[in-house]
C-alpha cells in the first residue's frame, strides 16, 4: 500500500479499487463568439473523462483515497477553425489526518492554453510522444499534482512522476509553444518544471513534506493534548525551508505559485498562535510575499 494509504487511511479497510484523480471539470467560452457551444460541452465531458478514467501510477487507491483537482478553463478567442487560446487554472487538494479538512497543494494559472480541438474528438495521449497541446497539458499538470501530493506524504515522495513530467515537457518541446520553452523570466510550464525538478528547490520538496506531514497532519491529535505549538512549530520549520529556496532564486515561478495557494491558509492557522509564533511568520511571508502584505497585516 502507497504512503498516503498507510498514514491516512490506515484504519479503514480496503473498498473497491479506484483511479487516482477525481476531477471537475469547467470549460467556459463564453467571450468567445458565434460558436457552437455542444463543442465545449463536450471538450469538458472529454476532458473529465480522460483525466478519471486513466490510470496515472502503479498504486493502488480506494475512493476516499482520490487525488481531488478542479479544472477551470476560460477562452478567450478563435484564432482558427477549431484553434482556441484561453487560460487553464489547476487546483489540487489533499485531506488533512482525522480532521475532516481539506488543504490546497496546487493553484496555477497558466494564461497560454492554446489549443486545437474538434467536437467528439478523442483525447489521445502517449508518455512517449507528444500527440497535441491539449493532452500533454493535461497530463503535465496532473503529473505535477501527483507529484506535489506524494511529495506530502513522503520526502521526495513525487520523483517518479517529476520523471513523467519532465518526458511530456520534452516531447512538447519545440512545437512552437512558448508555455514549454525556456524563456527567461517566465512564469511558463517550463520554468514551474524546471524549479520542482532543480537542486536549488530541494529544499522546498522537503518543506511540502515537513509542513503537511508533520505539521498539519498532527494537529488534531495535538488540539487534543494541548500541544498545537509543536504542530505549528513544524510548519514553520517548512517556513525555513522554503526561505532557503527564496534567498536563492525569490522570483521563481514555483515560489509565486507556492504563496498564491497558501496565503489564505496561513492566516487561517497562524491566527490563534502564540505572539512568538506570529512574529515569526509574519516576518517570513513579510520577506517572501510582500505583495500579499495586507493579509498578513492580520497576523501582526
Amino acid at each position: 500500500m502507497i504512503i498516503k494509504s498507510i498514514v491516512l487511511f490506515f484504519c479503514v479497510s480496503v473498498s473497491v479499487l479506484a483511479q487516482e484523480i477525481l476531477a471537475t471539470v469547467k470549460v467556459d467560452a463564453s467571450r468567445v463568439q458565434n460558436l457552437e457551444k455542444q463543442i465545449f460541452d463536450d471538450m469538458e465531458q472529454n476532458i473529465k473523462q480522460f483525466l478519471n478514467n486513466r490510470k496515472w501510477t502503479n498504486d493502488k487507491f480506494t475512493q476516499a483515497e482520490k487525488i481531488k483537482m478542479n479544472v477551470d478553463i476560460s477562452f478567450l478567442s478563435q484564432e482558427g477553425i477549431g484553434k482556441y487560446k484561453g487560460t487553464i487554472q489547476i487546483k489540487s487538494s489533499r485531506p488533512i489526518y482525522n480532521a475532516g479538512y481539506e488543504t490546497i497543494l496546487f493553484n496555477h494559472l497558466d494564461k497560454e492554453f492554446n489549443i486545437e480541438y474538434q467536437q467528439y474528438q478523442t483525447i489521445e495521449f502517449n508518455d512517449n510522444t507528444f500527440t497535441n497541446h491539449l493532452s500533454s497539458i493535461l497530463a503535465f499538470y496532473t503529473y505535477l499534482v501527483l507529484a506535489m501530493d506524494y511529495d506530502s506524504f513522503g520526502k521526495m515522495g513525487g520523483n517518479v512522476f517529476l520523471e513523467k513530467a519532465q518526458l511530456v515537457l520534452s516531447n512538447a518541446n519545440g512545437q512552437k509553444e512558448s508555455a514549454w520553452e525556456n524563456l527567461a523570466g517566465s512564469n511558463s510550464r517550463y520554468w514551474l518544471f524546471e524549479n520542482l525538478n532543480s537542486p536549488q528547490f530541494k529544499d522546498f520538496r522537503e518543506a511540502t513534506y515537513v509542513y503537511h506531514r508533520l505539521g498539519f497532519d498532527s494537529m488534531t491529535k495535538n488540539v487534543k493534548e494541548n500541544l498545537l505549538e509543536d504542530s505549528r512549530g513544524k510548519m514553520l520549520d517548512a517556513l525555513d525551508l522554503v526561505k532557503k529556496c527564496f534567498d536563492t532564486r525569490p522570483n521563481s515561478a514555483l515560489l509565486r505559485t507556492f504563496f498564491n495557494t497558501k496565503e489564505n491558509e496561513f492566516v487561517q492557522v497562524f491566527s490563534e498562535a502564540t505572539t512568538r509564533e506570529k512574529i515569526k511568520i509574519y516576518e517570513l511571508l513579510k520577506t517572501m510575499n510582500p505583495t500579499n502584505l495586507d493579509k498578513y497585516e492580520k497576523l501582526k
